[in-house]
């Protein structure tokens, strides 16, 4: 087997595992109001576990009516009358070989849900979204409170049994409540749950005491730990390893490692701008100290890397949360030697962080809509199908492709018009090193297309060939075109476009770079440039830095505009250019203002119109056309594989 060591056998505690793929829990959304299971809960953990995990982790679970829950729509498990919903769950995840276990929380004061009140903490110190969100600044717990939640995460873990559950999790990470006991910068208690670590690891150890007597010796339970919160005076790695070590004496059977929290989420959940195996140093550093075994989490790209980290005995176990969602039978993929088939995550946390519709995947539609929208369910339908339809989809971009994708699965036989490479934007967003994950997802959706039988044509598509095709449908991703300043000089040699210069590498680009354009994309080659040499600066209409590149995210954003700080890249915002000269770029400000900017070179990053000619011209026709992608609208990756995979989910 190529993965000796991912598919090798495990033992938490008593438990025995069949591999050391762990899906990690990550929070959904999609439970009732009152957290409550739903039949798209059920549907999702089911799909992880047939994937081929060895145990799968319920989504982190409040405690306790008032207080614990952090975000709409959490799952919950404060009373008995939950315990046949997750009942289901783990009935759902059991039915395919796998362990079912479940994380217990309490989010403290990184409550972004301000219509349950009550927001509580060990100290009276806000979370700023949440003061921000008029959350107002948290009460501080008192000593019989804290004793109560112990109480309170002990019954949630006998319930948790009784549903049939094979291991407890408690969340000790992400600046949740435990982790705000533990943190200096949280907790300024002085009485015996604050000041020494010995003080504020207390509360911590006796939710551990407490859930271990609820629910008997046998039933392992793994501990989540924020191993650095990578905030000045936060916790530090030194501190979680002596923690850990007490975790052990408390009877912990494995422990879990991440790292940040909310305040600082792009180390948290780390952004495609970082490294891979962003948490894996600190599980090693634990491993060192305890005997139970350790999980190893934070960024694993692919199987080879996970494979490498066990075989290193750097942990025993490792947890994906995003790549779950990308690809839930990437363990299956991988174990039968289909890597190639492995949807990757692009970790652009996009659909999975930054939209409020529950969680989702940019690169994969069918995250929780696991009940009619996996490649499985297409493939039975097509095996019913009895229409089958001669589809013409126009452009090789990401639209076009998962469209294309979708509809061959669906038993369509699909011809795709492309001039050059397949990928589309792809393959020049991909240039940069710093994006390198985009390009696993070129290649997975250029390899369906052969395994597919989608018939690929390498010429442009007209009205003319659609007409004479035979096609019962056309689908249209033509893209979108760059959009140019109509202003004087903007024709000049000095001027180029962020598209050339990425498909060049940068080659005939001069040294000083004026950049039109303060969004993601043009923040984004400001600092591939900076890495080439170059001394690039971002100009833009925006009206402060706050608004500079917002449409990227949070923790996206905040990772990219510190590598243009730490590489002293200038971003100014409010500038329009009104000339090009032979040597400088001409702007004015909002009070008219002018401002002149020497360069050997300008790049336009000026945002997109869609291409709709073609479109507009097979619409006048007989035959039915679907627009996808950026020839809608151009916006994200999300939107156009999300647009491409609806329509041809329907044809």
């Amino acid at each position: 087997m190529k993965f000796e060591y991912l598919f090798r056998p495990g033992k938490i505690g008593r438990m025995e595992i069949k591999n050391r793929i762990i899906k990690s829990p990550l929070s959904l959304s999609i439970a009732t109001y009152n957290g409550d299971i739903t039949p798209k809960i059920i549907a999702h953990y089911r799909e992880m576990a047939k994937g081929g995990a060895g145990l799968v982790i319920m989504e982190v679970t409040y405690i306790t009516e008032k207080g614990s829950q952090g975000s709409p729509c959490a799952v919950a498990l404060w009373n008995d009358e939950f315990i046949m919903g997750h009942a289901f769950v783990t009935e759902a995840i059991h039915a395919w070989g796998a362990r079912a276990g479940i994380q217990l929380g309490h989010n403290g004061r990184q409550k972004r849900l301000l219509t349950k009140p009550p927001i509580v903490a060990p100290s009276r110190v806000p979370y700023e979204a949440s003061l921000a969100a008029g959350g107002g600044i948290p009460l501080e717990l008192t000593t019989e409170e804290v004793r109560q939640l112990s109480k309170d995460w002990a019954a949630a873990a006998r319930r948790a049994k009784i549903a049939g559950y094979d291991l407890i999790e408690i969340h000790g990470a992400s600046g949740y409540l435990l982790t705000e006991f533990i943190s200096q910068l949280t907790n300024k208690r002085n009485d015996m749950y604050g000041g020494s670590l010995k003080n504020r690891m207390r509360f911590p150890l006796e939710v551990v005491a407490g859930v271990r007597e609820a629910i008997g010796p046998d039933m392992p339970i793994s501990y989540q730990v924020c191993a650095e919160e990578f905030e000045s005076g936060g916790i530090e790695l030194e501190e979680t390893v002596e923690f850990a070590k007490e975790l052990e004496k408390a009877g912990v059977d494995i422990i879990h490692v991440s790292g940040g929290t909310h305040t600082t989420m792009h180390m948290n959940i780390p952004t495609m701008y970082q490294p891979y195996g962003l948490h894996v140093p600190a599980a090693e550093a634990i491993k060192k100290v305890v005997k139970v075994p350790v999980i190893g989490h934070g960024a694993i790209p692919n199987p080879q890397y996970a494979e490498d980290i066990l075989k290193a005995g750097k942990a025993d176990f490792i947890s994906w949360g995003r790549q779950f969602l990308s690809d839930p039978a990437w363990p299956r993929k991988a174990q039968e030697g289909r890597v190639e088939d492995i949807r990757p995550c692009i970790r652009c946390l996009d659909g999975c962080l930054e939209r409020w519709i529950g969680t989702r995947c940019s690169v994969n539609a069918a995250v929780c809509w696991e009940d009619e929208r996996t490649d499985e369910v297409y493939q039975r339908e097509a095996k019913l199908n009895t229409e089958k339809r001669k589809i013409a989809v126009i452009g090789g971009g990401p639209a076009g492709l998962e469209a294309a994708r979708v509809a061959a699965l669906r038993g369509h036989q699909v011809t795709l018009y492309e001039m050059r490479e397949l990928g589309g934007m792809l393959i020049e967003d991909s240039v940069p090193e710093f994006k390198k994950d985009l390009r696993p997802l070129t290649a997975y959706l250029a390899t369906q297309m052969k395994k597919l039988g989608v018939h690929v044509v390498k010429r442009q598509a007209t009205k003319e060939t659609i007409q004479k095709g035979g096609f019962d449908a056309v689908i249209v991703g033509t893209g979108a075109n760059l959009i140019i300043p109509q202003v004087p000089g903007v024709d000049k040699p000095i001027v180029t476009d962020i598209f050339e210069v990425y498909r060049s590498k940068g080659k005939g680009v001069g040294e000083k770079v004026v950049i039109i354009g303060d969004g993601m994309t043009g923040c984004e080659l400001a600092l591939y440039l900076a890495q080439m040499g170059k001394k690039p600066i971002v100009t833009g209409f925006r009206g402060s830095m706050a608004e500079v590149a917002a449409e990227g995210g949070r923790a996206p954003r905040a990772v990219l505009l510190d590598m243009l700080k730490k590489r002293e890249v200038p971003i100014r915002f409010g500038l329009v250019l009104i000339e090009v000269t032979d040597n400088s770029a001409v702007f004015v400000d909002r009070v008219a203002r002018k401002h002149i900017l020497e360069a050997d070179t300008i790049v336009l990053a000026t945002g997109l119109t869609p291409e709709t000619k073609l479109a507009e011209e097979l619409e006048k026709g007989q035959i039915p056309v679907y627009r996808v992608g950026d020839c809608v609208k151009p916006r994200r990756i999300y939107d156009a594989i999300h647009s491409g995979h609806d329509v041809g989910a329907r044809l």
